[in-house]
């Protein structure tokens, strides 16, 4: 994977959401999914906080396929967080001696939903 990638993107707070990466080592040969020991996607309020509030792992929430990532935010992973911009942080881990360890960051904002639930709403 490229070092020091960044990525970025917006969407609705309590939205499904999800986003492909490449995953590639520095020579441009893509990562399969065969190589890969351990993928976690780490999302914190800024880079420099200790606690994360949304963590996926390959198993679970991630899908591999063709040298890609495909991750998914599911309207639960964001429905009770507040407006604004977060970072996130994706590390992959490869069945390598020694380990080689990659990771690739970027930002996301949140906002606004459009559709209100009646529990939400707004007194006229």
């Amino acid at each position: 994977m490229e070092d020091n990638e960044i990525v970025y993107f917006v969407f609705k707070r309590g939205d499904s959401f999800r986003f492909k990466t490449r995953l590639r080592l520095k020579s441009g040969e893509g990562i399969k999914k065969e190589d890969i020991k351990e993928l976690y996607v780490t999302v914190r309020e800024g880079f420099d906080d200790v606690f994360p509030i949304i963590f996926k792992k390959t198993i679970d929430d991630v899908e591999i396929a063709d040298s890609y990532a495909h991750i998914i935010f599911n309207p639960e992973d964001t429905e009770n967080l507040n407006y604004g911009t977060y970072a996130f942080d994706l590390e992959v881990t490869l069945n390598t001696t020694p380990v080689i360890r990659k990771t690739k960051s970027g930002k996301f904002t949140l906002s606004k939903e459009t559709t209100i639930h009646k529990k939400e709403s707004v007194e006229e």
